[in-house]
């Protein structure tokens, strides 16, 4: 909207595009917006919590690595964040995530490694660079068709990634990752800041996630409720 302002031929149209370009900036920036955006993406699904089957296998997607300047790979914070969410509950764990970018370690692997003999045992399924191929990973393992899985994500994706876990014959039921998703209000989340722009941005890439899946034939609205 910015760049139409400076090019648009008309300077009314230029003045009308600048002003939406801050209104947006504004309103994305600010948490509320986007914890409010988020909320039908976690409460769209059953509640393990509601279920009470502590024997289910627990499935953790995994959200990033980097390494740092010394050249080692750590988890990301999301990563960490469904990992220790997780592991307060019974059941088998699967670490489940192959690394979208070529040429850098399996996600499963690194986190793994970082929490390795430290917790519990667990069983990593370093495949799938997204979401469907992660749930595809998992049917291969030989969980049996239609049997119940634990889900723990970040509140934004769990969703989409239990949609994709449906189209593959499993029944989901879930956790969410203590994030900023599922804090309370504060009265600073009603300011505009970078980090509200930033929450609003994983919000707007699991829409679109979920959008694209639909158009490719990946999943069906039916696996969304």
């Amino acid at each position: 909207m910015v760049i139409i302002s400076f090019v648009a031929p008309s300077k009314r149209i230029r003045k009308i595009f600048l002003f939406l370009g801050a209104v947006l900036l504004l309103v994305t920036g600010i948490p509320v917006t986007a914890k409010l955006v988020a909320w039908p993406l976690f409460i769209s699904v059953d509640s393990y919590d509601e279920v009470n089957k502590p024997t289910l296998p627990i499935v953790v997607p995994t959200a990033g690595i980097y390494k740092d300047p010394n050249g080692r790979w750590w988890p990301g914070r999301r990563s960490v964040f469904r990992y220790q969410t997780a592991k307060q509950y019974p059941g088998q764990l699967f670490l489940v995530g192959a690394n979208p970018k070529s040429g850098e370690p399996p996600e499963a692997e690194i986190i793994g490694q970082y929490f390795a003999q430290k917790d519990r045992t667990f069983t990593i399924v370093a495949e799938g660079r997204n979401s469907i191929e992660s749930a595809k990973a998992l049917k291969r393992l030989g969980l049996e068709r239609d049997s119940i899985v634990h889900l723990v994500t970040s509140p934004s994706h769990t969703l989409r990634m239990a949609a994709v876990l449906r189209a593959q014959g499993f029944k989901v039921v879930a956790s969410v990752a203590a994030e900023d998703f599922t804090q309370p209000l504060k009265p600073i989340d009603f300011i505009p800041r970078i980090d509200g722009i930033s929450l609003f941005h994983q919000v707007s890439y699991e829409y679109f996630g979920i959008v694209l899946y639909l158009f490719r034939g990946d999943i069906s609205l039916k696996h969304l409720f």
